[in-house]
C-alpha cells in the first residue's frame, strides 16, 4: 500500500465552509497521511510530536486544525509557528494564509534578512497567527512589538534542522515565554536526542505519531549510487553522470561553499543551466536566484545543506549528492526534497572511499536500498551526448524551426578543407 493513501477525506473532518473553501481552492480533497494523523489530537488540543518525511503535506496537517481552533477577528497573537528558515516561514504563511483565506484571520511572516520596519509594522496592526524564523522571532519579542500572552499554540516545524542550525537558545527562550497552558506540537523528520530533551521539557503527555521511523521506507524514491571512478576529476564524474541520467531538475548537494562553486561553474562552462546557493551568496544575488526557483526557471541548483533550507521546487525530479553528508540523518532531509506528495523522484550519490561508512549507516540503520550503477567511459558520454542533441534537434525540425536559412552557411562549411573542425 502506498504511504499515500488515506482512509477518510476533508468531508469528513468536522470543518467550517470557511476553511473548506479554502481547503477545496487549494485543490485539496483526500488528506495526506499526517493531515489524516495528526488532524484528531491537534482538534482537540493535544500536544503532538509527529514524525514525518519531508514532503508529506506537513504544513496543512497543522494549519488545518490550527485554523479551526484559534478565535477569528482578534488581532492578537494566537498561533506562533517556528521555522528554520526565511524561505520556509514565507511559504507556511503563503500556505495558511491560502487555506483560512475565507476566515477572518491575519497572517504575519517575521524573518531575518528583511528589514524590521514592515514586520513591526504588521504586528502593530495585529495579526492571529505569526510565523517566523526564531532569531527575528525573538528579537521582535525583546523590543516588545510581539506579546504572546493571548498564544494557545506553538508549532515547531523542522524541529531537528531547527536545532542543528543552532537555534536552540531561541527556541527554548520563546518557549519560556509562552502561556504554560499552550498546545505544542513538534514536527520533525528525524528525533535525536536534542528533541526529545526539548520535547520532554516543554510538551505535556504528547500524542506521538511516527509516520517516519529507522527504517526509511520511501517507495516512490529511488536510491542510486554511483562510485567514483578517480582517474577522472570529481567534477567529470559528476558531468558523466548527468549525460547518463539526463535529469529533467535537480538539486545538487555539495558539503563544501567551495564545491558549490566549481560545480556550478563547471555545469555552466558545459551548457548546463546551473545556479548556485551557499552561506557567502549575497542577499540580493539569494533574492534573484530564488525568483527563478519560483518561475520554475532553474534546471540545477547546486547549494550546501544550510544554503537549501526552506527550498520548495516544484516537481523536483532528482536530488544529486556530489558528496554524501557526514551526518547519514542529513540524507533524508536531501532526498526528501524528491518524491513529493506521492510522486515518483530519484537520489543519486556519487560516492568515494572515504564515504563508505556513510553508506553503511544508511544501508543498515535505515534501510536504504541502493541500485548500484556504473558510470558511462568518455566515449559512452560523448555517444549518449551526441545522441541527445541529435534527438533535439530532430524534434526541433519537426516542430516547424526554421534552419533554411543556415543551409548555405552550412554547405560552405563543409566545403573547406576544415569544413568538419568548423562544424564540430
Amino acid at each position: 500500500m502506498s504511504d499515500y493513501v488515506a482512509t477518510t477525506s476533508f468531508a469528513d473532518l468536522p470543518l467550517s465552509e470557511e476553511l473548506r473553501k479554502g481547503i477545496a481552492e487549494r485543490g485539496y480533497t483526500t488528506p495526506t497521511p499526517v493531515q489524516a494523523a495528526v488532524f484528531e489530537p491537534i482538534f482537540a488540543g493535544r500536544d503532538v510530536i509527529c514524525r514525518s518525511k519531508t514532503g508529506t503535506g506537513k504544513t496543512a496537517a497543522f494549519g488545518i486544525p490550527l485554523l479551526e481552533r484559534i478565535p477569528a477577528g482578534t488581532r492578537r497573537a494566537s498561533a506562533l509557528v517556528l521555522c528554520n528558515t526565511r524561505e520556509l516561514a514565507l511559504q507556511v504563511a503563503q500556505e495558511i494564509e491560502a487555506l483560512g483565506k475565507h476566515k477572518d484571520l491575519r497572517v504575519a511572516a517575521i524573518y531575518g534578512g528583511a528589514g524590521m520596519g514592515a514586520q513591526t509594522d504588521a504586528l502593530t496592526e495585529g495579526a492571529e497567527i505569526i510565523v517566523g524564523t526564531p532569531g527575528r522571532v525573538y528579537d521582535h519579542i525583546r523590543r516588545g512589538n510581539l506579546k504572546l500572552d493571548a498564544t494557545r499554540i506553538a508549532v515547531l516545524d523542522e524541529a531537528d534542522e531547527m536545532l542543528s542550525a543552532g537555534f536552540y537558545e531561541e527556541v527554548t527562550r520563546i518557549l519560556d515565554r509562552l502561556p504554560p497552558d499552550r498546545q505544542t506540537l513538534l514536527f520533525s523528520a528525524t528525533v535525536p536526542p536534542d528533541i526529545e530533551q526539548l520535547a520532554q521539557k516543554y510538551l505535556r503527555d504528547p500524542e506521538v505519531i511516527l509516520l517516519s521511523g529507522d527504517v526509511f521506507t520511501v517507495e516512490h524514491i529511488h536510491n542510486v549510487l554511483y562510485h567514483l571512478v578517480d582517474q577522472y576529476p570529481k567534477p567529470r564524474n559528476l558531468l558523466y553522470l548527468i549525460e547518463r541520467e539526463d535529469p529533467e531538475s535537480a538539486i545538487i548537494f555539495c558539503n563544501l561553499r567551495t564545491d558549490t562553486e566549481l560545480v556550478a561553474n563547471v555545469l555552466n562552462r558545459n551548457g548546463l543551466d546551473a545556479e548556485m546557493l551557499n552561506g557567502d551568496l549575497p542577499q540580493k544575488e539569494r533574492e534573484r536566484v530564488m525568483a527563478k526557483v519560483k518561475r520554475g526557471e532553474v534546471r540545477f541548483m547546486v547549494a550546501t545543506d544550510i544554503a537549501a533550507r526552506g527550498i520548495d521546487i516544484s516537481d523536483l525530479s532528482h536530488v544529486l549528492n556530489y558528496s554524501l553528508p557526514e551526518d547519514p540523518a542529513v540524507y533524508l532531509h536531501r532526498v526528501g526534497r524528491t518524491g513529493r506528495i506521492g510522486k515518483k523522484g530519484t537520489a543519486i550519490s556519487l560516492v568515494s572511499g572515504a564515504e563508505l561508512n556513510t553508506l553503511s549507516v544508511l544501508e543498515k540503520k535505515y534501510g536504504i536500498r541502493f541500485e548500484v550503477r556504473s558510470l558511462p567511459t568518455p566515449e559512452e558520454a560523448r555517444r549518449l551526448w551526441t545522441e541527445k542533441h541529435m534527438r533535439e534537434l530532430r524534434e526541433a525540425m519537426q516542430s516547424g524551426v526554421a534552419f533554411e536559412a543556415f543551409i548555405p552557411l552550412a554547405q560552405d562549411l563543409m566545403a573547406r578543407e576544415d569544413g568538419r573542425v568548423l562544424t564540430a
